[in-house]
């Protein structure tokens, strides 16, 4: 998921300030637009419907066009952001990323151990029944720790068998 970028100069832009009094909320629209924009991978792009789904209005959306924040295309109907792709990465950057990502994270696994086909050792079928052996022989000693036995009211209580301390009805029969 990529980030959505602003300026830390942002709240001072002559642009904000044209916005007048619909300054805060047209910024609100704005911050969640672009969000959603790099969420979606839509290149700055939102469509005239979304303005509501994101907590927008019509009158919103135009004062952030008056104020040369937005534009909009009538053809399309959709609204672009002002310069989106100079603060925020491109649908086609974020896949280009993700790809080579995935090749350097392959390459890794691969190379980690050099036979590795890219499967963790805890996931072989081998390496789970050598955990089980061991848990077997750890339960066979009569550890407990493994055998259900716990000691009530922390460290200083008695041993109590985990069945022993439920109510009578949820104990299964013998």
């Amino acid at each position: 998921m990529p980030w959505a970028r602003f300026d830390d100069k942002f709240y001072a832009h002559p642009k904000t300030y044209r916005l007048g009094k619909l300054r805060l909320p047209a910024i609100g629209l704005h911050l969640c637009a672009v969000t959603w924009c790099c969420d979606l991978l839509t290149d700055g792009i939102v469509p005239a419907d979304a303005v509501t789904m994101l907590g927008g209005t019509r009158q919103l959306a135009q004062a952030l066009v008056d104020a040369g924040m937005w534009h909009y295309s009538d053809e399309r109907g959709e609204y672009l952001i002002h310069d989106f792709d100079v603060y925020n990465p491109t649908r086609e950057q974020v896949e280009k990323r993700r790809e080579d990502w995935r090749r350097r994270q392959g390459r890794s696994r691969k190379g980690s151990r050099g036979d590795s086909n890219g499967v963790s050792r805890r996931d072989t079928v081998e390496s789970q029944q050598r955990v089980n052996e061991s848990r077997s022989r750890t339960r066979s000693r009569g550890d407990e720790s493994t055998n259900g036995i716990r000691e009530e009211g922390g460290s200083r209580g008695k041993p109590v068998r985990i069945g022993d301390a439920l109510p009578q009805q949820l104990q299964r029969a013998p």
